[in-house]
This record gives structure tokens, sequence and C-alpha cells, in this order.
């Protein structure tokens, strides 16, 4: 009877435990949880995109397929959104290092990149960003740029900060010169981007920019070249820009060539300084 009794009792205690753990709450997502979450949505969403365009058969298919693919804008809204939530810091500055580098164009980076700038300037994660912004829309790319080099504590993001700097202002200095050159660009660029954001560009200083240019490459050279950049470093890839801008551009005299004619005769290209050369540049693959 005891023993009985001993078993009953076991069996309520265990019978109670498990309600008590029933009725516990489920613990809420963590912030990186939540952002996982988000991130995951989204790369499930291209995945199905890209299964569906492929097996579509008709252009009607394709198109629809197209038109429910999650757009980048969708989920920029949504990170930006979590950002000024979550009291996550690391979860946040991750939502908007995505925004930076997924949304090209639109008011959606520009608000990532003036949060990033206020609050996580200082981070470590922020040298991808940097090169990101080489080719960026966005009216603060520059700024921020110049701050992440001048202020945050990383040599990983002030290498790549000031080497996108370089390649920022190059792509602004190419482009001031195609529309001094041809009007009819410089009106659709002043209706596409804005009056303020076309007279800011025709107002630049195209001499001052290059050589900006040129002293930023040669502090990446100097002062970060061994970081990696790709396959090669950043001090390889500054110094062919350098290359490029010393004995490439119009105006400096062209590098030595040494050859045969198709006779067979030894010729330099600097034998005929002083007249008018065309060279023809060619090869087998």
């Amino acid at each position: 009877m005891t023993r009985i009794l001993v078993g009953l009792a076991t069996l309520l205690i265990s019978a109670g435990q498990l309600r008590g753990e029933e009725a516990k709450p489920d613990k809420p997502p963590s912030a990186s949880e939540q952002l996982a979450g988000i991130l995951a949505e989204y790369s499930k969403g291209q995945q199905e995109f890209f299964k569906k365009y492929s097996e579509a058969k008709t252009d009607e298919e394709r198109s629809k397929a197209v038109n429910e693919r999650p757009s980048p804008e969708s989920t920029g809204k949504r990170l930006l959104e979590f950002a000024d939530t979550t009291t996550d810091e690391g979860a946040a500055a991750d939502s908007l290092l995505w925004v930076v580098s997924n949304v090209r164009s639109g008011e959606l980076p520009d608000k990532a990149l003036g949060k990033l700038s206020e609050k996580y300037i200082a981070s470590d994660k922020l040298g991808n960003v940097c090169t990101a912004l080489v080719y960026s829309d966005s009216p603060q790319a520059e700024a921020f740029l110049r701050k992440a080099l001048e202020t945050n504590p990383h040599r990983s993001v002030q290498g790549p900060a000031c080497y996108a700097l370089a390649q920022f202002l190059k792509q602004q200095g190419q482009l001031l010169e195609q529309l001094k050159n041809r009007p009819e660009l410089a009106a659709r660029y002043a209706e596409i981007r804005g009056k303020e954001a076309s007279d800011r560009l025709v107002s630049r200083d195209p001499k001052q920019l290059a050589t900006e240019i040129e002293t930023l490459l040669g502090r990446v050279v100097q002062t970060y070249g061994e970081l990696k950049f790709g396959n090669k470093t950043l001090g390889q890839a500054a110094e062919r820009e350098l290359f490029e801008i010393q004995h490439l551009s119009v105006g400096c005299a062209a590098p030595e060539i040494d050859g045969e004619d198709i006779e067979g005769k030894k010729l330099r290209l600097s034998d005929f300084r002083g007249k008018v050369v065309m060279l023809d540049f060619w090869g087998n693959w």
C-alpha cells in the first residue's frame, strides 16, 4: 500500500511539473534571431523567385514571377524600422549595414547611412559598406566615407574608406567631364538627381578632384597597402590607379614601347617623338 501511495505521489508531482512547464510562456526571440528571420525570409523569397522564373513557360508566368519577387527596398524598410525599435546595438548596426549594401538608391540608404554615421561610425564592420559606396547615388556617401576615414579607429575600415573615397571622387570627376562636354546630359542629370545635386557636382573643380584622388591613393599605398582587397591588396589596387593617373592620362607622355616591325626591325616608340603615331593593340586567345 505504501508503495502504491508513493507511486501516486510521484505521478502527481510529475504531472504538476509538466503542467507548469506547459504554462510557461515561450521565450521571445532575441534581436539577432529577429534579424536572422527577416533576412531568411528575404533569401527564401529570392530562391522561390529564381525557381519560378526558371520553370516559367510563358512571358506571362515570367512577368508574374518578377512582380512577386521580394524587393530589397521592402526588406530594407523593415530593417530600418527594426533598427529604430531594437535595443540591441549590434543587431541594429547589422540591419543598417544590410540596407546600405543592398539598396542602391532612394531615401532608404540615405537614412541608413545617416544612422550609421551618427551611432555606429566606430564599428569594425564598415569596411564592406565603404567599398559599396563607390557607385552610390546617396548625397551622404562622400561625407560618410570621409568621416569613416578620419574617425573610425580600425585600420580594416580606414583602408577601404580611403580607397573607396578615391574611387568615388574619380567617378565624380568622370561624370563631371561628361556633363560639361554634353549639355544634354547635364539637363537629364539635373532632371533625375535634382537641381541641388547637379549644381553641387558642376561646381566642383576638376583639378582639385584630381589632386585629392592622387593624394588619397598615395595614402592607401603608404599606410594601408598590406590590407587584403579581393584577390590582391589595397596597395596593389591603388598603385595600378596611380600608374594610370600619372602615365596614361590625357596629356601624359606615353610609356616607352620596344618591339619589332612587320619586317623584323627593332623599333622604339620614342624614335617617333614629335610625329603622329597610331598604336593598334591586339591579341589572340
